[in-house]
């Protein structure tokens, strides 16, 4: 009997070493286990093999689609419109940032510290973009650019100076397109990002805002609190200094 009970043993053994990673314990870091996410509620037949899971997840129309992403997620696996997407809220470099620019935006992906995906504009027209993946705010889709909304890091970039107190975000064309300049409080001289006497549309997202026709605030200056597509003629490409006042 002992024989056959050490070749049971054995067998038992080998079955378990087959179990699929979806059916063994869900930690982080393990090239071939499951990552743990909300996926889950909506993703089926996953597996994870050398490093990599697959799964088949719904989208927004109910149907199934097959996507593929790295097993290598330490924050929230999502599904996001049938595709496997990792979400970090800490602006880890090689995870997507949390955002609303997810309902709108696609083939989202994170290189280095860079995010680049495909977002749709008010025309429905779908525009190649990219920004710092180190936003702590909230990621938006600003008519087809990704811009970062709050939170920390360098004017012009993710968040800017101020804290968090307001946002606002400068475009150079009208309509809000071309290059855009996020801001996140007080910036004496756009010069310093190479966007003096270059503005021509402005998106408000909080608060109220002095633009001035020359550094430190001076010369002529205008209030705005709501978005404008277009400046005025006096407006258009004369702003060298930005504040908010409210």
């Amino acid at each position: 009997m002992r024989p056959a009970l050490a070749l049971l043993a054995l067998a038992g053994a080998a079955l378990a070493a087959t179990v699929p990673a979806s059916a063994q314990d869900r930690g982080y870091g393990r090239p071939d286990s499951t990552p743990r996410g909300s996926y889950q509620d909506s993703c089926r037949d996953i597996t994870v093999r050398r490093g990599e899971i697959n799964a088949q997840c719904r989208d927004n129309r109910g149907q199934w689609t097959w996507s593929t992403a790295s097993a290598d997620c330490r924050g929230d696996m999502t599904n996001q419109n049938g595709r496997l997407t990792c979400l970090s809220g800490s602006g880890r470099p090689g995870t997507l940032p949390r955002g609303s620019y997810l309902e709108s935006c696609r083939d989202a992906s994170v290189r280095g510290r860079e995010l680049t995906a495909q977002c749709r504009d008010d025309r429905g027209r779908w525009n190649w973009t990219s920004a710092s993946a180190e936003c702590r705010g909230d990621m938006t889709n600003q008519n087809g650019r990704l811009v970062c909304f709050g939170g920390a890091g360098g004017p012009g970039g993710p968040g800017g100076p101020g804290g968090g107190r307001g946002q606002a975000v400068l475009f150079e064309d009208a309509g809000y397109r071309g290059r855009a300049v996020n801001v996140d409080g007080d910036i004496a001289d756009l010069g310093a990002f190479g966007f003096n006497d270059r503005a021509s549309a402005i998106r408000v997202g909080r608060g109220e805002w002095e633009l001035c026709d020359d550094i430190n605030y001076r010369g002529r200056c205008w209030r705005i609190s709501s978005d404008i597509s277009l400046f005025s003629g006096e407006m258009n490409d004369r702003v060298s200094s930005i504040r908010r006042i409210r």
